[in-house]
């Protein structure tokens, strides 16, 4: 996953850069293809996102909301999903994620 990633992202940052709109640009291209994430490791996820300069917003635990491992993420009781928000300058998004016994897994990304 990590090479495919690099690859990906590296190929991104040659683009950005013959196009020469800087490096900035190319991250955000890079973020803005959310689907490449879908299905990976969430741990993984969560490493590599907060590496692009995403920062957490902390869930607000309650009966409504189950606080999971990570300060992140909550199961919403009503709807029985699984999500997280991230922030990054004035962009927002929300990483929903599927819960097995033994992992968990990017379900889905979405800008908010």
């Amino acid at each position: 996953m990590k090479r495919a990633f690099f690859i990906f992202v590296a190929a991104i940052s040659i683009s950005g850069c013959l196009a020469g709109s800087g490096e900035n640009r190319s991250l955000d291209v890079a973020e803005s293809n959310y689907s490449e994430f879908i299905g990976n490791d969430y741990p993984e996820f969560r490493a590599e996102f907060m590496n692009f300069g995403w920062s957490v917003i902390p869930a607000i635990c309650n009966e409504k909301n189950l606080c999971l491992d990570y300060p992140e993420l909550a199961t919403n009781m009503a709807s029985r999903k699984t999500c997280g928000e991230f922030k990054k300058l004035n962009r927002r998004v929300r990483v929903c994620v599927k819960v097995d016994t033994d992992k968990m897994s990017v379900d889905s990304i979405d800008e908010i």
